[in-house]
């Protein structure tokens, strides 16, 4: 099932041809929704292992593991959010939801916020866009290369 609103927020913000080829890499992988599930398997192992054996380089580990899943549960929600988890779009809310709740972000306030970035895309409007953050140059860079530096790596690391 392909989300509309996205759909067409993209078709409007992009030449014809652009928007056409990036339909045809919006396939839906339904491994995805088997790793979120993995990964809340792997959060909670994670979690019972530093709980169990306290020293400080379990806990050193845990501290990066958990906080890389984490990170992978803020992605998976974005991802059920444009109903890429699934073709169901009962299983996109059901993984948005519990992937929202491990991060403490609600699901349905995340919808509303990220929409709003689709509808305006790139422009004052935009709650996403960085150049709306601060006027000051040095500073939307410093953000943008530490996301670029630290995220990006993560991102591919676990759509992989």
């Amino acid at each position: 099932m392909q989300n509309v609103e996205y759909y067409v927020s993209y078709h409007r913000a992009l030449p014809p041809e652009t928007a056409r080829t990036i339909e045809q890499y919006e396939q839906v992988d339904e491994r995805y929704g088997l790793k979120a599930v993995l990964f809340y398997g792997m959060w909670i192992a994670a979690a019972f292992v530093v709980l169990r054996y306290p020293s400080p380089w379990v806990r050193a580990a845990g501290i990066v593991v958990i906080g890389t899943l984490l990170h992978a549960f803020g992605l998976f929600l974005h991802e059920a959010l444009h109903l890429h988890m699934s073709r169901r779009s009962w299983l996109n809310h059901l993984v948005g939801f519990f992937s929202g709740g491990a991060i403490l972000f609600s699901y349905s306030a995340y919808r509303f916020v990220h929409m709003r970035h689709h509808t305006y895309l790139r422009s004052k409007d935009d709650p996403d866009e960085l150049l709306n953050v601060s006027d000051k140059r040095w500073f939307v860079n410093l953000i943008f290369y530490s996301w670029f530096v630290v995220g990006v790596p993560f991102y591919m690391f676990l759509i992989a």
